[in-house]
């Protein structure tokens, strides 16, 4: 696996055309020819499989080699902790209530806001369901993975050492702030300097150099943040037909989703 997650190769137009394929495992898998799998992690794939899937099978030559982790999280906790990561890079400004509803009055989920399509699971799941079979997938729930036999499955389903050592006391993604707003709002928003940049170095290079700004700029946060009870209970009853057709799709047993309707702090995980 390469150093930085979330590569966006196969899913950014800019990162796709710039690097091309070849270009795209020079600079994340030169090295890897001795190893029995290599991959990346890039969660965005899932929602954007109308794009990602076409450019998988044109690009990859034994695309029936493929195999995918899919790992779910409660899509109400989703859809807040994604919206709070939003918030936290400075690319969001607006309330929870309006940046996941059409109106303040009955709050009526938008369908077509970023953070409420990530977490319809089944929708996005179906490109890629359209070209792989069931067996090139293993799907995982968020909270599976504090399970240690859970991640030795994984290794199994991926053909590579099951008996290695493991340390499951890692937390990754736990929330933060930043310590500087305004290098934050910098990084994220356009501007003179960072159009001038793009035109001198490799897109590569600058999303590296970005992702080290920002991890130095990160303060970890143990701040919790409440939501009305009513906008939660919006949020559930639209992603309730979801969660039953996606247990339908893939046989995934998610009964413990269907009674999370309880007010409780968003964990800020992503």
């Amino acid at each position: 696996m390469p150093a930085r997650k979330e590569l966006h190769f196969f899913s950014n137009d800019d990162v796709h055309k710039e690097l091309g394929y070849k270009g795209y495992l020079a600079a994340n898998f030169s090295d890897a020819r001795s190893f029995k799998a290599v991959g990346e992690a890039t969660p965005g794939y899932l929602l954007y499989g109308d794009r990602v899937v076409p450019r998988m099978l044109e690009s990859i030559s034994e695309p029936d080699q493929l195999k995918f982790i899919a790992i779910f999280r409660e899509p109400v906790e989703r859809t807040i902790s994604h919206y709070l990561h939003a918030r936290r890079l400075q690319v969001e400004e607006a309330p929870l209530e309006e940046a996941v509803c059409t109106s303040k009055e009955g709050m009526p989920i938008d369908p077509e806001s970023i953070y409420v399509r990530s977490s319809m699971y089944a929708d996005n799941l179906k490109p890629w369901l359209e070209c792989f079979s069931l067996s090139s997938f293993m799907f995982l729930r968020m909270e599976d993975l504090e399970n240690e036999d859970v991640i030795r499955r994984v290794f199994h389903f991926l053909g590579v050492n099951e008996e290695v050592s493991l340390d499951l006391t890692h937390r990754a993604n736990v929330r933060s702030v930043p310590r500087s707003r305004t290098l934050m709002r910098f990084l994220n928003l356009d501007s003179v300097p960072k159009r001038l940049a793009k035109r001198v170095f490799p897109q590569d290079f600058l999303r590296r150099i970005r992702l080290r700004v920002v991890q130095f700029n990160e303060s970890p946060s143990d701040d919790e943040v409440m939501i009305r009870p009513e906008l939660r209970d919006a949020l559930a009853a639209h992603f309730a037909p979801g969660i039953d057709e996606l247990e339908h799709l893939i046989g995934l047993e998610l009964s413990a989703w269907k009674s999370t309707n309880k007010m409780t702090a968003a964990s800020g995980r992503v």
